[in-house]
């Protein structure tokens, strides 16, 4: 009988380890090294980007270099990531020095064989939403068009433009014929914790415009005070500004 009992609870354990080795797989490791305020190791979900990398470390320090930084760029595995200071050697200041967190080269994306961590790559795609595409890929089948993603909660007009001749779909390039436009915000996103994706998914911020703002937060210390200092940005103009206030705040 304690025979019995005792297998029955070796079995249980099993399945509770086999159960929780896919949500493990969904992070990635990556020793975030350097010039910032709390350097260590931290788990990242699968396609986050060197700023949320940055972020998890506590941001940068006040003699951070991050003029040559690719703040948007995915890290792909797992790795390290360090961020130089100005007192380093010119050779690695001007950039990141980045360890089995490279991007692969660019290649074409198949809609219908892409992983979750791949489609990552694609403009306005982000980790919750690769993991949408994927789950409406096994429940729904395999996609036709580009416009069959609209299925997918979270992906509109403005996506589907984005994505138009940038995937393949079973080796065919793919276009989107349907009519450009924005897609509503919901909710005004709180500029000083607003992840690049949210951000280039708002009206009007191409995925420079983005980046810039991300740069910007970080010269600042990782927040800034009023929407104001978006006009150091080159090229922000007035009205640029004012129509960037009806998505956005600061908090």
């Amino acid at each position: 009988m304690k025979h019995s009992i005792w297998l029955r609870f070796v079995a249980v354990s099993l399945l509770s380890v086999s159960l929780a080795l896919p949500a493990q797989a969904q992070f990635i490791k990556v020793n975030v090294a350097g010039a910032v305020n709390k350097p260590g190791k931290y788990a990242l979900p699968k396609g986050s980007r060197t700023i949320d990398a940055i972020q998890a470390a506590g941001g940068t320090r006040s003699d951070a270099q991050t003029a040559g930084l690719d703040l948007v760029a995915p890290l792909k595995g797992d790795g390290s990531l360090t961020i130089p200071s100005k007192k380093d050697a010119p050779s690695q200041a001007s950039r990141a020095v980045q360890s089995s967190t490279a991007v692969a080269p660019n290649k074409a994306i198949d809609l219908n064989q892409a992983t979750a961590e791949e489609l990552t790559n694609l403009p306005k795609i982000g980790p919750s939403t690769a993991e949408k595409i994927v789950q409406d890929r096994q429940v729904n089948g395999p996609y036709k068009s580009l416009a069959d993603l609209d299925r997918v909660s979270g992906i509109g007009r403005g996506t589907l433009v984005k994505l138009s001749g940038v995937v393949t779909i079973n080796g065919a390039i793919a276009t989107y014929e349907g009519k450009t436009g924005s897609v509503p915000t919901k909710a005004q996103l709180n500029i000083n914790q607003a992840t690049y994706d949210e951000m280039e998914a708002l009206r009007g911020v191409s995925p420079k415009l983005a980046g810039q703002i991300l740069q910007l937060r970080l010269d600042h210390g990782g927040r800034l005070t009023r929407l104001e200092d978006l006009k150091e940005i080159p090229g922000m103009t007035d009205a640029k500004l004012k129509s960037l206030a009806r998505d956005l705040k600061v908090e």
